[in-house]
Protein backbone atom coordinates (compact mmCIF):
# COMPACT_ATOMS: atom_id res chain seq x y z
CA UNK A 1 0.00 0.00 0.00
CA UNK A 2 2.88 2.33 0.94
CA UNK A 3 3.95 3.12 -2.55
CA UNK A 4 0.57 3.05 -4.17
CA UNK A 5 0.00 5.79 -1.60
CA UNK A 6 2.63 7.80 -2.98
CA UNK A 7 1.82 7.66 -6.26
CA UNK A 8 -1.70 8.60 -5.66
CA UNK A 9 -0.59 11.70 -3.71
CA UNK A 10 1.67 12.61 -6.60
CA UNK A 11 -1.34 12.63 -8.95
CA UNK A 12 -3.43 13.97 -6.31
CA UNK A 13 -1.42 16.16 -3.80
CA UNK A 14 -4.54 17.65 -1.82
CA UNK A 15 -5.97 14.51 -0.84
CA UNK A 16 -5.09 13.61 2.96
CA UNK A 17 -4.57 10.04 3.07
CA UNK A 18 -5.62 8.54 6.52
CA UNK A 19 -4.41 4.89 7.43
CA UNK A 20 -5.94 2.72 9.86
CA UNK A 21 -4.22 -0.87 10.18
CA UNK A 22 -6.90 -3.87 11.63
CA UNK A 23 -7.57 -7.44 11.37
CA UNK A 24 -10.47 -7.97 8.15
CA UNK A 25 -13.19 -8.13 10.70
CA UNK A 26 -12.41 -4.23 12.00
CA UNK A 27 -11.75 -3.19 8.61
CA UNK A 28 -14.91 -5.12 7.16
CA UNK A 29 -17.34 -3.70 10.39
CA UNK A 30 -15.01 -0.13 9.92
CA UNK A 31 -15.86 0.03 5.99
CA UNK A 32 -19.73 -1.24 6.55
CA UNK A 33 -20.41 1.27 9.15
CA UNK A 34 -18.70 4.34 7.38
CA UNK A 35 -16.24 4.92 9.59
CA UNK A 36 -13.58 4.35 6.69
CA UNK A 37 -14.13 5.09 3.32
CA UNK A 38 -12.15 1.96 1.74
CA UNK A 39 -10.38 -1.16 3.20
CA UNK A 40 -8.62 -4.21 2.07
CA UNK A 41 -8.62 -7.49 3.80
CA UNK A 42 -7.78 -11.06 2.17
CA UNK A 43 -10.82 -12.96 2.27
CA UNK A 44 -14.14 -12.74 0.40
CA UNK A 45 -16.68 -10.79 2.51
CA UNK A 46 -20.81 -11.73 2.17
CA UNK A 47 -21.30 -7.69 4.25
CA UNK A 48 -24.70 -6.64 2.79
CA UNK A 49 -23.17 -3.11 3.76
CA UNK A 50 -20.43 -3.45 1.32
CA UNK A 51 -19.76 -3.47 -2.11
CA UNK A 52 -16.56 -5.38 -2.77
CA UNK A 53 -14.17 -5.60 -5.46
CA UNK A 54 -11.26 -8.44 -6.06
CA UNK A 55 -7.84 -6.17 -6.97
CA UNK A 56 -5.82 -8.97 -7.06
CA UNK A 57 -4.90 -12.98 -6.00
CA UNK A 58 -1.75 -13.79 -3.46
CA UNK A 59 -0.24 -16.99 -3.47
CA UNK A 60 0.12 -17.77 0.62
CA UNK A 61 3.49 -19.15 1.51
CA UNK A 62 5.28 -20.54 4.79
CA UNK A 63 8.25 -18.39 6.08
CA UNK A 64 10.79 -19.06 8.22
CA UNK A 65 14.66 -18.08 9.05
CA UNK A 66 17.21 -18.99 6.31
CA UNK A 67 18.51 -21.87 8.60
CA UNK A 68 15.39 -23.12 9.98
CA UNK A 69 14.48 -27.20 9.25
CA UNK A 70 11.84 -25.90 7.24
CA UNK A 71 13.94 -23.68 4.44
CA UNK A 72 15.74 -26.40 2.56
CA UNK A 73 12.48 -27.96 1.33
CA UNK A 74 11.07 -27.76 -2.13
CA UNK A 75 7.35 -27.35 -0.77
CA UNK A 76 5.71 -28.24 2.48
CA UNK A 77 2.30 -29.74 3.52
CA UNK A 78 0.29 -29.57 6.41
CA UNK A 79 1.89 -32.73 8.19
CA UNK A 80 5.25 -31.60 8.02
CA UNK A 81 4.68 -28.27 9.37
CA UNK A 82 2.60 -29.54 12.19
CA UNK A 83 5.97 -30.87 13.59
CA UNK A 84 6.72 -27.44 14.48
CA UNK A 85 6.07 -24.44 16.33
CA UNK A 86 3.09 -22.16 14.80
CA UNK A 87 3.48 -18.33 14.85
CA UNK A 88 -0.12 -17.59 13.94
CA UNK A 89 -2.21 -14.89 13.20
CA UNK A 90 -4.60 -12.99 16.10
CA UNK A 91 -8.45 -13.81 16.09
CA UNK A 92 -10.75 -12.19 12.85
CA UNK A 93 -7.85 -12.01 10.47
CA UNK A 94 -7.91 -13.84 6.98
CA UNK A 95 -5.29 -15.39 7.00
CA UNK A 96 -5.22 -17.34 9.89
CA UNK A 97 -8.78 -18.27 8.80
CA UNK A 98 -7.26 -19.96 5.06
CA UNK A 99 -4.62 -21.46 7.36
CA UNK A 100 -6.81 -22.93 9.63
CA UNK A 101 -9.05 -24.21 6.62
CA UNK A 102 -5.41 -25.69 5.15
CA UNK A 103 -4.47 -27.63 8.15
CA UNK A 104 -8.05 -28.94 8.64
CA UNK A 105 -8.33 -29.97 4.97
CA UNK A 106 -5.37 -32.54 6.34
CA UNK A 107 -7.23 -33.99 9.22
CA UNK A 108 -5.45 -31.84 11.63
CA UNK A 109 -7.05 -30.86 15.07
CA UNK A 110 -6.08 -27.70 16.17
CA UNK A 111 -4.68 -29.41 19.18
CA UNK A 112 -2.41 -30.98 17.16
CA UNK A 113 -0.57 -27.44 15.93
CA UNK A 114 2.44 -25.94 18.63
CA UNK A 115 1.27 -22.19 19.17
CA UNK A 116 4.65 -20.08 19.63
CA UNK A 117 2.23 -16.74 19.53
CA UNK A 118 -0.61 -15.21 18.27
CA UNK A 119 0.18 -11.52 16.50
CA UNK A 120 -1.77 -8.98 14.99
CA UNK A 121 1.19 -7.30 13.24
CA UNK A 122 3.06 -8.61 10.13
CA UNK A 123 6.18 -6.82 10.95
CA UNK A 124 6.31 -8.80 14.51
CA UNK A 125 5.46 -12.01 12.75
CA UNK A 126 8.00 -11.50 10.56
CA UNK A 127 11.00 -10.57 13.55
CA UNK A 128 10.21 -13.35 15.02
CA UNK A 129 9.81 -16.00 12.28
CA UNK A 130 13.67 -14.69 11.13
CA UNK A 131 14.53 -14.59 14.80
CA UNK A 132 13.81 -18.43 14.33
CA UNK A 133 11.14 -19.16 16.81
CA UNK A 134 8.43 -20.80 14.30
CA UNK A 135 6.73 -20.63 10.92
CA UNK A 136 4.47 -18.54 9.70
CA UNK A 137 1.84 -18.36 6.53
CA UNK A 138 1.68 -15.15 4.77
CA UNK A 139 1.01 -13.55 1.44
CA UNK A 140 4.61 -14.26 -0.95
CA UNK A 141 4.19 -10.79 -2.18
CA UNK A 142 4.14 -9.20 1.43
CA UNK A 143 7.58 -10.89 2.22
CA UNK A 144 9.08 -10.35 -0.97
CA UNK A 145 11.96 -7.95 -0.15
CA UNK A 146 12.85 -9.83 3.14
CA UNK A 147 13.21 -13.05 0.98
CA UNK A 148 15.43 -11.05 -1.77
CA UNK A 149 17.69 -9.22 1.16
CA UNK A 150 18.02 -12.94 3.02
CA UNK A 151 16.20 -12.43 6.03
CA UNK A 152 13.78 -15.15 5.09
CA UNK A 153 13.15 -18.26 3.24
CA UNK A 154 9.73 -19.13 1.64
CA UNK A 155 9.02 -22.03 1.10
CA UNK A 156 5.70 -23.07 -1.01
CA UNK A 157 2.63 -24.97 0.55
CA UNK A 158 1.12 -28.39 -1.30
CA UNK A 159 -1.38 -28.24 -2.14
CA UNK A 160 -0.96 -24.32 -3.17
CA UNK A 161 -2.98 -22.22 -1.92
CA UNK A 162 -4.47 -18.33 -2.44
CA UNK A 163 -6.20 -15.81 -1.13
CA UNK A 164 -8.19 -12.89 -2.93
CA UNK A 165 -6.96 -9.18 -2.04
CA UNK A 166 -10.78 -7.53 -1.79
CA UNK A 167 -10.79 -3.68 -2.36
CA UNK A 168 -14.55 -2.30 0.18
CA UNK A 169 -16.35 0.06 -0.85
CA UNK A 170 -19.37 1.02 1.01
CA UNK A 171 -22.50 0.10 -1.18
CA UNK A 172 -23.87 3.63 -1.26
CA UNK A 173 -25.11 5.34 -4.28
CA UNK A 174 -24.02 8.71 -2.88
CA UNK A 175 -20.37 7.54 -2.45
CA UNK A 176 -17.71 10.24 -3.15
CA UNK A 177 -16.27 10.21 -6.56
CA UNK A 178 -12.86 10.18 -4.64
CA UNK A 179 -13.56 7.06 -2.95
CA UNK A 180 -14.57 5.63 -6.56
CA UNK A 181 -11.25 6.88 -8.09
CA UNK A 182 -9.19 5.77 -5.44
CA UNK A 183 -10.56 2.20 -5.69
CA UNK A 184 -10.29 2.47 -9.28
CA UNK A 185 -6.34 3.30 -9.24
CA UNK A 186 -5.79 0.58 -6.56
CA UNK A 187 -7.40 -2.00 -8.56
CA UNK A 188 -4.96 -0.74 -11.32
CA UNK A 189 -2.28 -0.90 -9.87
CA UNK A 190 -2.38 -4.36 -8.41
CA UNK A 191 -2.85 -5.70 -12.07
CA UNK A 192 -0.23 -3.85 -12.92
CA UNK A 193 1.65 -5.49 -10.03
CA UNK A 194 0.58 -8.75 -10.50
CA UNK A 195 2.17 -9.03 -14.45
CA UNK A 196 5.94 -8.62 -12.30
CA UNK A 197 6.78 -12.26 -12.81
CA UNK A 198 9.72 -12.15 -10.28
CA UNK A 199 10.46 -15.31 -8.47
CA UNK A 200 11.42 -15.48 -4.88
CA UNK A 201 10.94 -18.94 -4.26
Amino acid sequence: LPPILERFKRKYPRVLPRVTMGNSRHIEEGVASRDMDIGFIEVPTEHPGIEPRIATQEELVVICSTDHPLAGHPHLTARELVKHPFIDRDPGNGIRQIADEFFEAAGIAGSEITLCAELGSLAAIKQLAAAGLGFAIASERAIRRDVLEGRLAAIRLEPRIYTPLEVLLPRDKFRSRLITTFADYVCEEFARMAKDKDAVI
